[in-house]
């Protein structure tokens, strides 16, 4: 067996705790848009050759297993639209083939792992919709230097969270980026200008936030550029 999906039906009850015990060739795990409940199991890890996996849009809480950054082929982790919370494991930072990881619209709390930002094959970061801010944790949510790492990056929303402090210049290393949201958070200071420097960027909405100044006039010069929503 190399694949089970699942997906849009009205499966209820857990994820059999013996799932992967005798799927050593499983490759895509998908889930997603039924009534599972309980807990993600920790032992997903045993599905060594996973790349795919997906269990967005299920009713799964509790936190998301550190040993999931055991799965070291994983290309895509979906577990949006859940009741997840705590904190986005650290350990994640791990998977170097991950190029999709979305935890949207759960309840995770204190600031993105710095490891998330050191992934080269990131392409998509959906973590919009959490509770993202730092507050009550060792780090604030603020967007970190790092983010310059996300060379690959093709899309990034952030939207509706709790994030602060400034847009860091190194944005503009993310050559590739094509959609960059940052609405509904708490962002502060002027818009950057090296955001002209994205030319494959063809929306950036940052609405919402604490921005003052003027827009950058060189966004103009975006011509990759369909949908510019700043802050009001």
């Amino acid at each position: 067996m190399q694949k089970i999906i699942l997906t849009s039906n009205n499966l209820t009850g857990k994820l059999p705790t013996t799932i992967c015990d005798h799927l050593p060739d499983l490759e895509v795990l998908a889930i997603s848009n039924n009534y599972l409940d309980g807990i993600i199991l920790p032992n997903l890890e045993k599905c060594r050759k996973l790349d795919i996996l997906i269990l967005s849009k299920n009713k799964f809480i509790g936190t998301v297993p550190r040993e999931l950054a055991n799965l070291r082929d994983l290309t895509e982790l979906y577990l949006g639209v859940q009741q997840l919370g705590g904190e986005i494991p650290v350990e994640l930072g791990n998977l170097k083939k991950l190029q999709t990881l979305s935890l949207y619209q759960n309840e995770f709390t204190c600031s993105i792992p710095a490891s998330i930002f050191n992934m080269s094959a990131l392409q998509n970061l959906a973590l919009e919709q959490n509770r993202l801010s730092g507050q009550g944790c060792k780090l604030m949510g603020i967007i970190p230097e790092e983010i310059g790492n996300l060379t690959g990056m093709t899309r990034m929303s952030l939207q509706n969270n709790e994030l602060a402090g400034h847009i860091p210049k190194t944005v503009q290393d993310m050559l590739k980026l094509q959609e960059l949201y940052l609405y509904g958070n708490k962002i502060e200071g002027t818009i950057p200008n090296v955001i002209c420097n994205l030319k494959s960027l063809g929306a950036l909405d940052l609405s919402g936030n604490y921005f003052s100044g003027s827009v950058p006039a060189c966004l103009g010069n975006v011509t990759s550029l369909r949908n510019c929503i700043r802050s009001k």
